[in-house]
This record gives structure tokens, sequence and C-alpha cells, in this order.
């Protein structure tokens, strides 16, 4: 049972002749928000912004949330950060050694012309 924001769950009910008595447990709804303390104006297609509200609604939460998440993604570490290596890679290094006159960038363009035309 609902009663506005709250959630009721039933424990139990107790049957006396033509009375039903039941008793709920009371779960309340709780809602974290969070304070953003800077504005930032974008200008984006009116398309890109339904489709952004509607999936933020989906997935219950803001429009903000999910530029700052977002930006928070591709911001979290610094540039000057080498890429962690996974452990398949680091099994790798070391088994192939490469010809000193191995350029990699012009077999990787011949194979695209080959593939593409």
């Amino acid at each position: 049972m609902k009663i506005g924001n709250l959630a009721f769950i039933p424990q139990y009910s107790i049957e006396l002749k033509n009375l039903q008595i039941s008793f709920y447990t009371r779960i309340f709804e709780i809602k974290i928000t969070r304070v953003m303390t800077t504005k930032l104006t974008l200008t984006l297609d009116d398309a890109v912004i339904r489709k952004a509200k509607r999936y933020a609604r989906a997935k219950g939460r803001s429009v903000s949330e999910l530029v700052e998440s977002y930006f928070k993604s591709i911001t979290g570490k610094e540039d000057n950060e080498p890429d962690e290596l996974s452990s398949s890679v680091k099994a790798l290094m070391g088994s192939f050694k490469a010809p000193k006159d191995f350029d990699y960038k012009k077999i990787l363009q011949k194979e695209k012309l080959r593939k593409h035309g």
C-alpha cells in the first residue's frame, strides 16, 4: 500500500468475525539531493535535449547529473598520466621483437587502403 511518498508493507492481519485488522511496516522514501554550486549554460540541438531528458527520467537522474558524470569520466585522469595496462597486455610485453625498420603507421595505412579502397 502506498500513501503519498510513503510505502507500507503488510506484516500480518487478524480477522475477527466481520472485522479485519492489518498491521503494516512503514517505509519512508528518502531522496538525497545534491547541491550544485556552479551553473553552466549549454547550447544544444532541441532533439538532443529531449532525448537527454527522456534518458535521465528513465534512469531517475537529472540532466545535470548526467552531464557532471560525463565530465568527470573524461577529466578523471590527468593528460600526462599514462593509461594503466591490463594484465593480459602486460603478459604480452616482450613476446614480439619488431625489426628496426618496422613502421606500424605505414602498415596500418596500407591495410586500411586495402580494406576500404
